[in-house]
Order: structure tokens, then C-alpha cells, then sequence
């Protein structure tokens, strides 16, 4: 997982992966639980917290199938400083 984007004021943080057609993504949510709480705590927040909110968006499309899925999960920041 990886760092994607966010919005401070909103204290939303957003971490993201991809994976192909044929994988099976390992999806590690605690790695990217720490990836957001290292942002949420640089935007003056304490804590962090897993929305529900996980968006997959196919980004190669072939005639048969998606190739290329990219899916971002979107971490609430907490505890304001």
C-alpha cells in the first residue's frame, strides 16, 4: 500500500494498491493503517481509524476482463491536537 492523497481539514487519508487480472492481491491493512496514521499524525491528528469506504476502479479494461485493478481504502484521522 501506498500513500494516494487526502484532505487534512476533513482528516481523510487515502492509501491505495494494485493488482492484475490473474493475482490474488495480499492486502495488508495494517501497513497501510500505519501509513495513515504517520500522515494523520503530521496533520496535527492523534489517532486513525479504517472508514468503510474501499474503492476499486479498473484501469485496463480488455474485451474479456478487467487487467489492471486499482483500489484505494480511505482512513479517517481522529483526536485532533
Amino acid at each position: 500500500m501506498t500513500f494516494v492523497g487526502g484532505d487534512k481539514t476533513d482528516g481523510v487519508v487515502k492509501v491505495a494498491y494494485g493488482y492484475r487480472v490473474y493475482e490474488k492481491p495480499i492486502v495488508n491493512l495494517t501497513a497501510g493503517r500505519h501509513i495513515a496514521l504517520a500522515k494523520c499524525n503530521s496533520w496535527g491528528y492523534s489517532g486513525v481509524s479504517q472508514a468503510d469506504k474501499t474503492i476499486p476502479e479498473c484501469i485496463r479494461q480488455s474485451e474479456i476482463a478487467c487487467n489492471i485493478t486499482y483500489v484505494t481504502v480511505e482512513f479517517q484521522c481522529s483526536g485532533k491536537k
